[in-house]
């Protein structure tokens, strides 16, 4: 016969163990029997008439056990998970009561409790109320869909920072498989920041524990307790109490029980004002696999519904990646890729807007972009003119300079001409050589300052002042 611990030592799951445990223990102890006596009336039965009566006995406690949870309104979810550890086990102790029976046995329905997907806004409400260590669970999440179970065994070694998006290595208990979660630049930051007060947050923890402690003054008087086999505090140093539980949790990103997660997510959810539970079963709406519904339902808005699924570690959609790849062997490279595409929809600090506000965005694009393009052709246009412009203002200057060149070369001929002028009526008019000279003087010196008025060069001002005193050298 094999017993109920050595039947859970086959499992692999600790969520499964402790499933099974539950569920057999209760089991029994509805029949009021012993789980180590409970087969004995099969082992036996010596001929197959007798083994036939044990089979429908066994049977005939399975409908009841099963009839009182419906009758006490268990939720046919649960149901299911009990039938199917008591079929388990009687499995392995031989007792096959048949595919008819546990399909006449077989509970459909949907779960009991109505529980909803948060929307962003709503864990970023959540995230609000969460110290660091919260949050880096809850990011780790929504970007990689991770049970909680999951979350707990990932070991930083496991964690490669340097590939674009970052992966984390990790064992996914339920279908026992190796597989590849990603993570998105915020969860990246918040683990990051984590890690750097990782060391300091467990020590402050050590801290606390160590205070807590029995002390054997105290339990002196409390023979029959249960904390007779608990380390007391003057047994062990806090040194070697740190050394002790760090030994446990060596290597593990988030060394912190379900139940502590537990405490600060529903405090942080009752702090958010989105603590409500369900009515029928008590069980809060936006209980933690809420938030694996998230990562799957936002991822599916960017990929395919199989890529989705592969992201957040679902069997389905990790098989067909070689049907959706065309590639056989590892798909890896190939799913990261597509994690890049469903990022921005797992991330809190961006919102994507759905594909009818999009549409009417890009098309507002569009009429700018037109009116853009009509705004460029006529800029070209005006650029275009002045251009012409310009090259006439120069063809104007080149004609401009023409004409002043023409306008001085005729001012020139019309100051040597009374130049000559006023030489001849000089020698004319001026027979006596003191009048002349001072005439000549007079004259020299109006056509010296015209000559300097208008700007003639130094050279024939100097030139004409030589020819003046060549002149009343000649007159005296």
């Amino acid at each position: 016969m094999v017993s109920i611990n050595e039947f859970l030592e086959m499992q692999q799951s600790k969520a499964t163990i402790v499933g099974y445990r539950t569920s057999l223990t209760q089991y029994f102890a509805f029949h009021n029997v012993d789980p180590d006596k409970y087969f004995d009336l099969y082992k036996k039965a010596r001929t197959l008439t007798k083994r036939d009566e044990a089979l429908e006995k066994y049977k005939l406690d399975v409908s009841r056990y099963i009839a009182h949870m419906r009758s006490t309104g268990v939720a046919p979810k649960s149901i299911q998970c009990k039938s199917g550890a008591i079929r388990s086990y009687l499995l392995e102790n031989h007792i096959d009561l048949g595919r008819p029976f546990w399909k006449r046995m077989k509970v459909t329905g949907q779960a009991l409790t109505r529980d909803r997907i948060p929307t962003k806004n709503e864990i970023r409400m959540i995230v609000n109320h969460l110290d660091l260590l919260g949050r880096a669970v809850l990011f780790t999440q929504i970007s990689t869909g991770m049970r909680l179970e999951d979350v707990q065994g990932v070991e930083i070694k496991n964690i490669d920072f340097t590939k674009t998006p970052v992966r984390v290595f990790y064992y996914c208990h339920k279908i026992r498989r190796w597989l590849y979660g990603f993570l998105t630049k915020e969860a990246v930051i918040v683990i990051q920041e984590w890690m750097k007060n990782r060391d300091a947050y467990l020590m402050e923890f050590n801290k606390v524990k160590y205070r807590l402690l029995p002390t054997k003054k105290r339990e002196t008087k409390r023979k029959n307790s249960l904390l007779q086999n608990t380390i007391m505090k003057e047994d062990i140093t806090f040194e070697d109490y740190c050394k002790q539980r760090n030994a446990k949790r060596e290597g593990l990103l988030l060394p912190i029980t379900k139940s502590s997660i537990y405490y600060r997510y529903w405090n942080a959810l009752d702090d958010a004002g989105l603590g409500e539970k369900d009515k029928l079963t008590g069980i809060r709406l936006l209980h933690d696999h809420t938030l694996r519904k998230y990562a799957y339902t936002q991822a599916s808005r960017a990929v395919s519904h199989l890529v989705a699924e592969a992201i957040v570690g679902h069997t389905k959609g990790l098989n067909a990646l070689e049907t959706i790849y065309g590639h056989h062997g590892d798909n890896t490279d190939n799913l990261a890729q597509d994690f890049l595409k469903a990022e921005a929809e797992l991330s809190l600090s961006i919102e994507v807007l759905p594909t009818t506000e999009l549409e009417q965005v890009n098309q507002r694009l569009n009429k700018n972009e037109a009116k853009l393009e009509g705004k460029e052709q006529k800029l070209d246009l005006i650029q275009k003119a002045n251009e012409d412009h310009f090259q006439i203002i120069q063809m104007l200057l080149g004609e401009i300079g023409k004409l002043k060149a023409e306008i001085d070369h005729r001012n020139k001929a019309i100051i040597d001409q009374r130049e000559l002028e006023w030489q001849r009526k000089i020698e004319k008019e001026y027979v006596d050589k003191a009048e002349s000279i001072r005439k000549f003087r007079e004259g020299s010196q109006l056509i010296l300052d015209r000559m300097v008025a208008t700007g003639k060069p130094k050279a024939e001002i100097r030139k004409y002042k030589e020819n003046i005193e060549h002149g009343i050298q000649l007159l005296s």
